[in-house]
C-alpha cells in the first residue's frame, strides 16, 4: 500500500524533556561499587590469590556498570538474565586451547550472535557485552586451572553484588517511580473533584500537566541510559498512555456522580501506590463505560508492575478461543531481526574477528587489550561512527592513560587495590553521563585488574604498549564501521516511522476476516507475512534509535524523544496480533468500514483525522470492538505526543 503519509514527529515539549539533567551523586551505588570491587581484591591480596580476587571483582564490576534506574525487583531480574550469558564468556577460556584461526572464527561468530541477541532486550544486551569483555580476559589471562573456575568465581562476585543490593533494598525503601505516579493520580483526582463541584480547573489542570511532563521526563532519561528493550519502561509508557486517556475523559464528562466516583477511585489507586497495598477492583459507574474500562486497564498495568514480567498485553487481553491455536504466533515472526540489526551484528563480528587476529602481529602478554577495547567501544548495540565511537575511543584512551600513569608511579600491592576501589566509586556517576565518561574509570580499572595479576615490567614501554593497543582497537572500530555503514543509506527517523505505520496498516488489513477466505492457508500465510514485516520494521526503528540516542546533541535528544511513539506503535502491533488470533468470522459492514478507516488513519492516509464509532447501547464484547477501542486510544495518544503542549 503506497500512500502519501503525513509525517509524525515528537512534539517539542517531548523533545525538551530529553535534555540532559545534572547527575546526582548516588551514594548507595557508589558504596556498593566500592565494596563489591575493592573487597575481593583486598581479600585476594591478603590471601596471595589475586587472580581469584580479580574474577570475583569482575562479577561485581560488570553488574555495577550495567545498573540502571528502576526498581530493585527489576535489578534482580536483570541479574538473573544477564549473569548466565556473561558466564559463557568466562568459559571462552577453552578456546585458547584450539588452533588460533579456529579461535578467531568462533569469536567472530559469537560476536555476531551477541549483536542479534542484544536487540531482544536490555538484560540480554548487558549480558552479551559482559560475555564479550570476559571472553577477551579469559582467553588473554589463562586460568591456572580449568576455565570453568573463573565462571564460578564470577558467579561469586555476582552474588556479592546481589547481597549488597539486597542489603540496600532492606534499609532504603525509595520508590521514586511509584511516588511520581501517586502524585499524578492525586492531581487527576483533584481535577475531577473541581469539575464535579463546578470550581475552576486551571490550577489542578496545570498541576496534572506538570506531573505528566515530569513522568515523561523521568521515563525518557531512563531510556537514554539504557541499551536494548525494557519491559518495565514499556509498561510505564503504557501506564502514561492510559492515564492520558482517562484525563481526556475527565475533561469531557459532565456527569457529577461519575466525576466524584472517578476522583475516589484515583485517590484509592494513589494510596495503593504509596502503601504497596492491593489496587481497588470495584466497578466505577456503568461497568462497561469507557472510563471504567480505562481505570480497570490502568489498575491491571499497575498490578503487573509488582509481579514477574507479566506480558504487557496480558493485563487486559481476554483469553483466546480454542480456534486460535491454528493461527498461533511463530516466535520467529516477532523476533525477526531487521536489516539494521543484522548490519550492526556484522560490524561487531568483523571488528571482533580482526581484534583477535591482531595476536599474530602483536603477540605480547597484553595483546588481549585490543579485543577488550573493541568490546568496550562497540558494545552489542553499535552506534554512529564519528560520534559515539570517537567519543568512546577518547574516553578509553583517557582511561588507559590514567591506568598506566598509576602503574608507573605506584607500587604493586595495597596501593593499587586502594586506587581500584576509589575508581570504582566513580562508576555510578559516570554512568549517568555519556558513555565516554563511564569508559574512563572502567578502562582504568580493567587495565589495573589485568596487570596486577600478571607479572611484568611496569615501565614506560608497557604504558606505551597499552596505549597502542587502545589506539589499534579504536582504529578497527572506526575503520570497519565506516566501511560497512557508509554503504548503507539510513532513512531519517521520521521516514522510518512512516514505514512502520504503513506496515501496521497493511498488517491490520490482512487480519480482517474475509468470508470467502476466512480459513484458507493463503490468508493465514498473508497474515504471518504481514506480521513478520510489521515486527521487522519495528525492530529496525528500535535499532536505529538505540544507535542515535548516544549521539551528541541535538541528534541524541531527538532520537530519545521518539521512544514513546515507538512503544505506542509496538502496542498497536501487539493489539493487531491479538485480534488476528481472536477473529473467527468477518465483522458486519459498518464495523469493517471503521477498521479499514482506522487502517487508513494509521497509515496517515486521512491526515490524522480522528475516527469515532458510536455503538448503539452497550459496546459489544467482540474482538473488533476491543481492537477499535485500543486503536482509538493509541492513535489519540500518538496525536498527543506529536502535538505541542
Amino acid at each position: 500500500m503506497s500512500v502519501e503519509t503525513e509525517p509524525t514527529v515528537p512534539g517539542h515539549w517531548l523533545e525538551s524533556l530529553t535534555q540532559h539533567q545534572p547527575a546526582p551523586w548516588r551514594w548507595g551505588r557508589s558504596v556498593r561499587s566500592t565494596l563489591g570491587i575493592g573487597l575481593p581484591m583486598l581479600i585476594g591480596l591478603l590471601s596471595n590469590d589475586l587472580l581469584a580476587g580479580m574474577w570475583v571483582a569482575l562479577g561485581a564490576l560488570m553488574h555495577t556498570t550495567s545498573e540502571r534506574d528502576g526498581t530493585y525487583d527489576s535489578s534482580f531480574r536483570h541479574l538473573a538474565i544477564a549473569t548466565p550469558v556473561a558466564m559463557l564468556g568466562c568459559l571462552a577460556g577453552y578456546l585458547g586451547l584450539l588452533p588460533w584461526p579456529v579461535t578467531v572464527a568462533v569469536m567472530a561468530v559469537l560476536a555476531f550472535l551477541a549483536g542479534i541477541l542484544s536487540s531482544f532486550g536490555a538484560a540480554l544486551s548487558v549480558g552479551c557485552l559482559q560475555a564479550l569483555l570476559l571472553a577477551g580476559i579469559a582467553i588473554g589471562i589463562p586460568a591456572s586451572a580449568s576455565p570453568w573456575q573463573p565462571a564460578l568465581l564470577y558467579l561469586v562476585g555476582t552474588l556479592l553484588y546481589a547481597a549488597l543490593l539486597g542489603l540496600e533494598a532492606s534499609f532504603f525503601h525509595q520508590r521514586p517511580g511509584r511516588n511520581m505516579l501517586a502524585g499524578l493520580f492525586n492531581a487527576m483526582a483533584s481535577l475531577a473533584i473541581n469539575r464535579a463541584e463546578r470550581r475552576p480547573v486551571d490550577e489542578p489542570l496545570r498541576l496534572v500537566r506538570e506531573r505528566f511532563s515530569a513522568a515523561h521526563a523521568a521515563l525518557l532519561q531512563q531510556r537514554r541510559r539504557l541499551a536494548g528493550r525494557s519491559l518495565e519502561l514499556e509498561r510505564s509508557n503504557a501506564i502514561l498512555q492510559r492515564s492520558d486517556a482517562i484525563l481526556a475523559i475527565l475533561l469531557a464528562r459532565d456527569d457529577l456522580e461519575t466525576l466524584r466516583s472517578a476522583a475516589q477511585r484515583l485517590h484509592q489507586i494513589s494510596g495503593a501506590l504509596g502503601s504497596s497495598t492491593r489496587f481497588p477492583a470495584a466497578a466505577l459507574g456503568t461497568p462497561d463505560s469507557d472510563l471504567d474500562r480505562h481505570l480497570r486497564a490502568l489498575t491491571a498495568l499497575l498490578d503487573a508492575q509488582a509481579i514477574f514480567d507479566l506480558p504487557l498485553q496480558a493485563a487486559t487481553a481476554p483469553a483466546l478461543p480454542p480456534s486460535a491455536s491454528r493461527l498461533s504466533v511463530n516466535p520467529c515472526d516477532r523476533l525477526a531481526p531487521s536489516r539494521d540489526v543484522m548490519l550492526a551484528a556484522l560490524v561487531l563480528a568483523l571488528c571482533t574477528g580482526l581484534a583477535y587476529a591482531t595476536r599474530w602481529v602483536a603477540n605480547d602478554a597484553h595483546w588481549f587489550w585490543i579485543p577488550v577495547t573493541v568490546s568496550l567501544l562497540l558494545r552489542p548495540d553499535y552506534a554512529s561512527i564519528m560520534a559515539r565511537s570517537v567519543l568512546r575511543s577518547l574516553g578509553a584512551l583517557a582511561g588507559v592513560a590514567l591506568g598506566t600513569a598509576i602503574l608507573l608511579f605506584l607500587p604493586q600491592g595495597g596501593a593499587i587495590v586502594l586506587v581500584i576501589a576509589v575508581l570504582a566509586s566513580l562508576l555510578p556517576w559516570g554512568m549517568q553521563h555519556i558513555y565516554a565518561l563511564q569508559v574512563i574509570p572502567l578502562a582504568a580499572i580493567l587495565l589495573l585488574l589485568g596487570d596486577i595479576v600478571m607479572p611484568g615490567d611496569h615501565s614506560a614501554a608497557f604504558a606505551l604498549q597499552c596505549l597502542l593497543g587502545t589506539v589499534a582497537g579504536a582504529i578497527i572500530v572506526i575503520a570497519v564501521g565506516a566501511l560497512v555503514w557508509s554503504r548503507h543509506k539510513q532513512a531519517a527517523i521520521s521516514a522510518r516511522f512512516i514505514m512502520v505505520r504503513q506496515a501496521l496498516a497493511e498488517y491490520l488489513q490482512a487480519s480482517l476476516p474475509d468470508p470467502a477466505t476466512a480459513c484458507s492457508p493463503a490468508r493465514n500465510g498473508s497474515i504471518r507475512q504481514q506480521r513478520r514485516n510489521a515486527y521487522r520494521e519495528l525492530s529496525g526503528l528500535r535499532a536505529q534509535l538505540q544507535r542515535q540516542q548516544y549521539d551528541p546533541p541535538p541528534t541524541g535528544h531527538q532520537a530519545a524523544a521518539w521512544y514513546p511513539l515507538l512503544d505506542g506503535a509496538e502496542r498497536l502491533c501487539d493489539d493487531i496480533t491479538i485480534y488476528s488470533l481472536q477473529a473467527a468470522q468477518a465483522p458486519d459492514d459498518s464495523t469493517s468500514q471503521v477498521l479499514l478507516q482506522q487502517a487508513g488513519q494509521l497509515a496517515g492516509k486521512d491526515g490524522g483525522t480522528a475516527i469515532v464509532l458510536s455503538w448503539p447501547g452497550t459496546r459489544p464484547s467482540t474482538p473488533e470492538a476491543r481492537l477499535i477501542e485500543r486503536m482509538d486510544n493509541e492513535l489519540s495518544y500518538l496525536r498527543t505526543l506529536s502535538a505541542g503542549r
